[in-house]
């Protein structure tokens, strides 16, 4: 297995794996910050909801890198797994 930084796997977590698919907490985190930006403009009107938008990232943003990194970590685990499987059924095969 190939060594990949914190960054990598933020980067490819965020994006479609080939077994996992599209990262679904992407469109969910950008409706909630768009949401709560939306919920502060009655108090203090563009100001709020650009503070409001700002928090809202400092909350949701780096929960949704630990979550892509997880994901892209376990779907490396996963297709080593499924490479060695892969491999051993070929010796066993093509062993006489």
């Amino acid at each position: 297995m190939e060594k990949r930084s914190i960054f990598t796997h933020a980067r490819r977590g965020l994006g479609t794996l080939h077994y996992f698919g599209p990262h679904p907490g992407v469109k969910i985190v950008l409706w909630l910050i768009l949401i709560t930006g939306v919920a502060c403009i009655p108090q203090v009107g563009l100001l709020g909801f650009t503070v409001g938008t700002v928090v809202s990232c400092a909350v949701y943003v780096p929960m949704l890198l630990a979550s892509s990194i997880k994901r892209s970590k376990e779907h490396d685990r996963y297709e080593y797994t499924k490479c060695k499987n892969m491999e051993t059924a070929l010796k066993r095969d093509w062993t006489v």
